[in-house]
């Protein structure tokens, strides 16, 4: 607040507290420092996801050829890709789930190389992302319901999808969060400022319920 009485300054509160301008001016400087910064995260986990689903659309592929082909992520009865690549879950849309992971993670490594050149994405684009990665971690939520309790078989490759999705979900969402534009509540926003908490703390969750589920089998195949 101006000491002269002309009331506040731009951008400043009549209160006296933070504007929203400045809690994200704030945001910008300290928790995000660059548009290239989220780029490049978006590009390296986004190729890492690439690998992994055309990995798994190479080996859907062996396995037409040949039904009793084994991989090297095949390790043993329940930590395997052959199998898991085998149940109608990995094709409910009717052609294989890697298909969508090809399309949707080569969309972000695209939007990532702008980012990296130093545009901005549109409001409508980044929008989109958001509503786009939601959905994506939604299906994560089931493949992991499906593998852990339906089949009670691990895969390594949707298991480096499942982790790098999760990131992308939290990153993206602390991006967002930190523009002018955001439809997010002031109180969302800062808990999207938490980004790698959040994600550390779902991670956690999804890895206790790897080893809850799996225990029984490795006690049963240790004898123990």
């Amino acid at each position: 607040m101006r000491e002269n009485g002309h009331g506040p300054a731009a951008g400043e509160s009549i209160t006296g507290e933070p504007s929203d301008a400045e809690l994200l001016a704030a945001w910008r400087a300290t928790r995000w420092p660059s548009e290239k910064s989220f780029g490049t995260l978006l590009l390296v986990t986004s190729l890492v996801c690439l690998f992994a689903s055309l990995m798994m659309a190479i080996h859907r592929y062996e396995q037409l050829l040949n039904p009793g082909a084994l991989f090297l992520c095949d390790l043993n009865p329940f930590i395997s890709c052959g199998q898991v690549l085998k149940v109608w879950q990995s094709a409910v849309f009717g052609f294989p789930n890697t298909f969508l992971g090809l399309a949707g993670y080569g969309a972000l490594s695209a939007w990532s190389v702008v980012l990296l050149s130093g545009i901005e994405l549109p409001t409508w684009l980044r929008r989109g992302m958001v509503l786009g990665m939601l959905g994506a971690f939604t299906f994560v939520h089931f493949l992991i319901y499906t593998s852990l309790i339906k089949l009670q078989v691990l895969c390594p490759y949707c298991s480096l999808l499942w982790v790098m999705t999760g990131l992308q979900v939290f990153t993206v969402l602390a991006y967002v969060s930190g523009k002018p534009d955001t439809l997010m509540p002031r109180a969302l926003r800062s808990v999207f400022f938490h980004r790698y908490l959040l994600f550390g703390i779902w991670l956690s969750a999804v890895v206790v319920a790897v080893i809850l589920a799996f225990l029984p089998r490795w006690i049963a195949l240790l004898g123990l």
